[in-house]
């Protein structure tokens, strides 16, 4: 049966109107992000002056003009909530190089009070393959780290400029990077796991069980301690036919086995921990019954968790403080990790 895979992710730099409206909502629910209500911005003096009728200097209504400009691109959703994010006990280390292009940079979040060696968690966000920045979500690297681990956070090569599987060689450098190198930030490269959210999570699972992309760079993917992945797609066979730009993303693989993380389901696979939201029109929950179904099937220790009221976004927003009210999800991914990285 067909598996919905559904229209472009909801967390790029651009959201989506489905994923505005889940914040905004949020939002109202909170009072506001950051004791600012969403959305509340007020002009400049010269604007406000020239919506009142005053006279006012054209140099100054442009000044006014631009600086709205500024304020529209820069004040998304996701930059209001990571404005909300407390950093004091977070160490930050932006911009780190693990390739040539400029794509293949990471950041690496860690507690600044808690000595190592600590669990890794690499953590790859979604966009369809078409979107999104790392930047974006401090949220998310903030959330997991002050769990107590070091998160990595790559950014990936997207389409057009790549297709698969050139982004998932991009996510296997990434693991690589910290397999040599977490332990400069107090982490245990003994103990990694790949978490990630939509795209993200399928990035991870193929990481997870189809060893030859850790393989080939030296790295034996059995040794992972454990994989999570948030509202991800692993068994969506046939490719949706209307998804012009899904097509051409898996161009040279539609339709194939090889492309889907369930085929490469096995039994020396990592834990696993599967999470979705029950109102989840991008990416369904079947994908993550499936997959929990067949490694089970395999012995592979899987379990699979869904949220009443929980849609495509609000599995990864719930990583953030002000969000877990909405879902355990941040309860769930810390006790499966500290239950697998004492192992």
């Amino acid at each position: 049966m067909p598996h919905m895979w559904g229209s472009a992710g909801a967390m790029g730099r651009s959201p989506g109107p489905k994923f505005l409206r889940e914040l905004k909502f949020l939002s109202r629910r909170t009072g506001g992000l950051a004791g600012v209500p969403l959305y509340s911005w007020r002009p400049p003096m010269g604007l406000a002056r020239l919506q009142k009728g005053t006279q006012s200097s054209s140099t100054s209504f442009k000044d006014s003009l631009r600086y709205l400009r500024r304020q529209l691109l820069v004040c998304t959703p996701l930059n209001v909530l990571n404005a909300s994010v407390p950093t004091n006990r977070i160490a930050i280390t932006r911009n780190i190089v693990y390739g040539q292009h400029k794509r293949k940079r990471l950041d690496v979040y860690r507690p600044s009070d808690i000595p190592g060696p600590l669990p890794v968690v690499v953590f790859f966000y979604g966009g369809k393959w078409t979107q999104g920045h790392r930047e974006d979500y401090l949220f998310a690297g903030q959330g997991l780290a002050s769990m107590g681990y070091v998160v990595v956070v790559p950014d990936y090569r997207l389409f057009p400029e790549v297709r698969f599987p050139g982004f998932m060689h991009d996510a296997a450098a990434a693991v690589i990077w910290a397999s040599r190198y977490s332990q400069d930030y107090r982490g245990d490269p003994d103990r990694i796991f790949l978490v990630g959210h939509s795209a993200g999570a399928f990035m991870a699972a193929k990481l997870a069980f189809n060893l030859e992309y850790l393989d080939q760079r030296g790295y034996d993917a059995r040794k992972l301690r454990g994989f999570v992945g948030l509202s991800g797609p692993y068994d969506f066979l046939p490719m949706l036919k209307k998804d012009h730009e899904l097509g051409q993303i898996f161009r040279n693989h539609i339709d194939s086995e090889l492309s889907q993380p369930i085929t490469y389901a096995h039994s020396e696979g990592p834990p696993t921990l599967l999470l979705s939201g029950e109102n989840d029109p991008i990416v369904w929950p079947v994908n993550s019954e499936n997959l929990q179904a067949r490694l089970t099937e395999l012995g592979v220790h899987a379990e699979y968790k869904s949220y009443p009221n929980i849609s495509h976004a609000g599995t990864v927003l719930a990583l953030a403080h002000m969000f877990r009210w909405r879902a355990g999800v941040a309860e769930d991914v810390n006790r499966f990790i500290d239950k697998f990285a004492r192992n």
